[in-house]
This record gives C-alpha cells, sequence and structure tokens, in this order.
C-alpha cells in the first residue's frame, strides 16, 4: 500500500514539473536568436522553390543515368573495335608473313631451276665425253685387231 501512495505522489510531482516544461513563455528572444532566424531564413528555400530543385535533380539524375549508359554502350563499341583492330593487326602479321614464305618458295624455285639446268649440262658433257670414251676404245680395239693381225703375219 505504501508503494502505491509512493508511486502517486511521484507522479503528481512529475506532473507537476512537465506542465512548467511546457507552459508557454511569453518571454522575447534574445537579438542575437532574431538574427539568427532571420539568417537561416534568408538561406533556407520556399518550398516552391524546393519542389523545382527536386524537379531539377531528377531531371539531373535521369541525364547521368542516360549518359552513363551511353558510358557503358560506348566502351563497350571500343571494345569491340579494339577487338577487331587487333584481329587485323594479327591479320597483318600473317599476310606479311605469307608474303615471306611466298618469296622463300619463288628463291627456292629459282634456285632449283638453276639446279636441273646445271644437272641437264653436266649430263650432257656426260654422255659428250663417254661418246668420245666410246670412241676411243673402238679405235684402241681397232688398233689391237690390227696389231693382232700384224703379228700373226
Amino acid at each position: 500500500m505504501a508503494d502505491r501512495q509512493e508511486k502517486k505522489r511521484r507522479n503528481d510531482e512529475y506532473d507537476t514539473y512537465e506542465s512548467y516544461a511546457f507552459a508557454p513563455v511569453d518571454v522575447p528572444p534574445p537579438k542575437e536568436e532574431e538574427e539568427e532566424v532571420k539568417r537561416v531564413n534568408a538561406i533556407s528555400p520556399a518550398p516552391s522553390d524546393l519542389k523545382k530543385k527536386a524537379n531539377e535533380t531528377s531531371a539531373l539524375t535521369a541525364k547521368i543515368a542516360d549518359m552513363k549508359s551511353r558510358e557503358l554502350a560506348t566502351a563497350e563499341r571500343l571494345g569491340n573495335e579494339i577487338r577487331n583492330v587487333e584481329e587485323l593487326r594479327k591479320e597483318v602479321v600473317n599476310v606479311e608473313n605469307l608474303k615471306k614464305e611466298i618469296a622463300d618458295v619463288e628463291t627456292l624455285k629459282k634456285d632449283l631451276n638453276e639446279a636441273r639446268a646445271k644437272i641437264r649440262e653436266l649430263q650432257k658433257q656426260v654422255h659428250s665425253e663417254s661418246g668420245q670414251a666410246k670412241a676411243e676404245l673402238m679405235m684402241l680395239k681397232q688398233t689391237l685387231r690390227e696389231m693382232q693381225q700384224k703379228e700373226k703375219e
């Protein structure tokens, strides 16, 4: 029972303090506070200005988003172009290598034709020498027969 009475007394005290805390005060604010309020009011925009600024902000945000998407698309397109250029560079290198190989093949063909001509020349020379050797051999055989015949006689 004593606890209840104590609680009631505390609540009554609290209500009394609360009424003092929220009571209107008729004391005018000091000059410094008035100047501060004027300064804040001068800086703070009106509600219609806030709406305009909000609209401008949303429009600018939309423009930024659009610009970002364009930037991404441009970056992607440039990436594709870079890959294409790299592929073309590889193809150019391949073509240059093929040109070198073709030049090497042409040189080899020329060397081969020169070697064939040399072989033909050597074959003619061998054929000619073999013909001369046959002729000499025939002459020697003839001479040998003649000598053998003279000996028999």
